[in-house]
C-alpha cells in the first residue's frame, strides 16, 4: 500500500472512476485510499458574515420566500 498523506483543504468532489474512488480537494484529485485525514487549513476564514455590496431591499430572504 501507498503512503499515507494528511491534506488541507474543502472536499469539492468525490468520484469513482474504474473502481477506484477518487477525492478531490482543493482543485487536486487523490485516491481515497492514500489519505488519512482531511482539515481545513488554519488560515482560512471562518466569517460568514453576508457581503453587504450584496445587499438589496428588493430580495426575498430564503425566510420570506417560504
Amino acid at each position: 500500500m501507498g503512503h499515507n498523506v494528511f491534506i488541507e483543504g474543502l472536499v469539492r468532489a468525490v468520484e469513482q472512476v474504474d473502481g477506484q474512488t477518487y477525492v478531490t480537494i482543493g482543485g487536486s484529485r487523490a485516491l481515497w485510499q492514500t489519505i488519512s485525514s482531511i482539515g481545513l487549513p488554519s488560515t482560512q476564514n471562518a466569517d460568514t458574515t453576508p457581503d453587504p455590496s450584496n445587499d438589496s431591499e428588493d430580495e426575498e430572504t430564503p425566510a420570506q420566500a417560504a
